[in-house]
């Protein structure tokens, strides 16, 4: 079963459509507001960014550099 959901979740368009079923945009937002608190002109580096989902959470002028070890999560990123 863990071998079929990491080959599952491999595909970036699924990792990002099972995220939309559990509602990770509610907690991306949330975790963006609460933890992150980005304001224009700040840099974050986000290591383990996956498809990048958390971008369009930060606000415009934030200066964001994802790294994940997936190449194809990277090649996929919403920036």
């Amino acid at each position: 079963m863990i071998k079929f959901l990491r080959s599952f979740l491999a595909i970036s368009w699924l990792y990002t459509l099972f995220g939309w079923i559990l509602g990770a945009s509610y907690s991306r937002n949330e975790f963006v507001k609460k933890y992150v608190a980005a304001k224009p002109g700040d840099k974050i580096l986000d290591i383990g960014c996956g498809p990048g989902d958390i971008i369009p959470y930060l606000p415009r002028g934030v200066n964001y550099t994802g790294f994940d070890v997936s190449t194809k999560y990277i090649k996929t990123q919403k920036c």
